[in-house]
């Protein structure tokens, strides 16, 4: 009995923990059901006009801004270094060493946001060269708002990766969800009146109710903001002079974002929004489906190599496989009826039938890159924790700065079309750079596929999505004003859909499925025995 307990308990330590995971998942979940609603009100009120597709662009820079300053690159290179300090010298100095890349990072992007600031038209000019002047002009306006949003944002980002790293999950993602449902109401109560400034304010208004959560968060947890600038442990530019290797990366990246909006914003109007459209739900979807695991995989990862990386390989393939089964579910359901849903609720004069169906197919096959993109993240995160940090950065910044060439070949001839198809060879071609550079760098810790749970999932969701378009073709299901009734036909053919992939996973002997389904009949079978 005792030693069973024991082999129990050494398994469970090669996996990642499924209550931090079930925890985290439920609350983006409710994040993207919100971010959804959202997306659905813009397209209400906009449409796939040019006013949107002028925010749209504005809001890209300072996205990407984010991404590159904290959430990607120097979140990921200070978490080791944090992990390191605090089982060395003790919890105390690690968050003096918090304090002093909080304060580092937010000074640097101050001053990035105050240079670009003056330069907003120029800027403006790069991204959507093919609007008109007029156009430009309130693309660049819009832009002078929300740049200095990117340092709260920063901010905002750094607290959050400092409660992931002390395993306090869900605390930021409950202050992230608070704010989008106040970004929703201020959509909701005055875009009539304010136009597409009530999708600036909503912004704002997001941004300063997590910074409130977080204040609240730091007070309780006593972790004060101390104003350092460097710690008897720490120096911030232990972390700021890696960030030049990856200079080539982020100008790479730069370049591939503008030249994807200067190429789509040569198309007839209403293509980049049904694109933009597409990939903000893409958006939430991966940071549902992908976040997750990989905040969790990350801080297991980086605590895991502080003690010598025994568990590394282990975590990495349960993120996988874990990944694998939920990109499979929303894959399978949106082939099998999001263009269904997206009529429902868009669908109309502003948003013709057309555009629904453009906008689905581009969401369908990024839903499905979203397997690479799971790879890619392991594999990233597992390089950075390795310190191979110039080498990760050089190999996606070479693949970016071809992505970004073929954005200027493939959507000029193919339209929206070609912008899929750069996402095609992007997701792959990180995917595969990134893991190379593992294989190659630390045989060792180099994760290896698991091909027989790829082709299981693959092949289920094929099959469930075969089966439910031949149910649709025999219901002859048909786009028109009667919703209700297509709203009833969607809902039966995601269940029919949802059925068919986990009882083909089941057959072919998928052990997640099997394993949920004995806790499921453990829990329900004394409740019929009267127990």
């Amino acid at each position: 009995m005792g030693h069973g307990a024991t082999e129990v308990n050494d398994k469970s330590k090669n996996r990642l923990p499924l209550r931090a995971l079930a925890s985290l998942t439920g609350l983006n979940a409710l994040s993207f059901a919100i971010g959804i609603l959202q997306t659905v009100v813009i397209a209400w009120n906009f449409g796939a006009t040019r006013t949107i597709e002028i925010f749209f662009a504005a809001t890209t820079f300072q996205e990407l801004l984010l991404s590159l300053s904290c959430n990607g690159q120097i979140g990921d290179l200070f978490t080791p270094f944090y992990h390191e300090i605090k089982a060395t010298h003790g919890a105390a100095a690690a968050k003096r060493a918090f304090s002093a890349m909080t304060n580092a990072l937010v000074l640097l992007s101050a001053i990035i946001a105050c240079i670009t600031f003056f330069f907003a038209m120029p800027i403006a000019r790069m991204m959507v060269g093919g609007f008109e002047e007029s156009e430009i002009k309130l693309c660049s306006t819009i832009f002078l708002y929300v740049i200095p949003l990117s340092v709260i944002l920063i901010a905002n980002s750094m607290f959050g990766n400092l409660m992931r790293a002390e395993h306090h999950y869900g605390y930021d993602e409950r202050f992230v969800f608070a704010g989008r449902v106040l970004n929703l109401l201020s959509l909701l109560l005055l875009s009539s009146w304010l136009g597409v400034w009530a999708l600036v304010l909503g912004l704002w208004l997001s941004a300063g109710v997590r910074c409130i959560g977080q204040a609240i968060y730091a007070i309780r947890y006593n972790t004060p903001i101390r104003f350092v600038l460097t710690t008897e442990y720490f120096d911030p530019r232990q972390v700021l002079f890696k960030v030049p290797l990856s200079l080539q990366h982020v100008a790479s990246a730069q370049f591939f974002a503008m030249a994807m909006s200067y190429g789509l914003s040569q198309l007839p109007e209403g293509s980049y929004a049904a694109y933009s459209y597409a990939k903000r739900i893409h958006s939430k979807i991966g940071g549902l489906a992908l976040n997750p695991v990989g905040i969790v995989f990350f801080n297991h990862l980086s605590d895991s190599l502080s003690q010598g990386g025994a568990l590394l390989k282990s975590y990495a393939k349960h993120a996988f496989l874990i990944m694998i089964v939920i990109v499979s579910v929303f894959s399978s359901l949106i082939f099998s009826a999001g263009d269904i849903f997206l009529w429902i609720l868009w669908g109309g004069d502003d948003y013709p039938e057309s555009q629904v169906h453009e906008t689905w197919l581009v969401l369908a096959i990024l839903t499905v890159l979203l397997v690479f993109e799971s790879q890619y993240l392991i594999s990233r995160r597992t390089n950075l924790a390795l310190k191979f940090v110039g080498r990760q950065y050089f190999a996606s910044g070479m693949v970016l700065l071809g992505s970004a060439a073929l954005c200027l070949i493939l959507i000029p001839r193919f339209a929206v079309l070609g912008a899929v198809y750069v996402q095609i060879y992007t997701a792959l071609a990180t995917a595969l750079v990134s893991y190379f550079i593992t294989r190659f760098s630390r045989r060792d810790m180099a994760m290896h596929l698991p091909m027989r749970d790829v082709l299981l999932w693959s092949f289920a969701a094929i099959l469930s999505c075969s089966v439910a378009h031949f149910l649709r073709g025999l219901a002859g299901i048909h786009f028109g004003p009667n919703k209700i009734s297509l709203l009833l036909s969607g809902i039966w053919i995601s269940l029919v859909t949802l059925t068919g992939l986990l009882l083909t996973a089941y057959l072919l002997g998928s052990k997640e499925v099997a394993g949920a389904s004995w806790k499921i009949t453990g829990m329900i079978r004394p409740r019929l025995n009267g127990r």
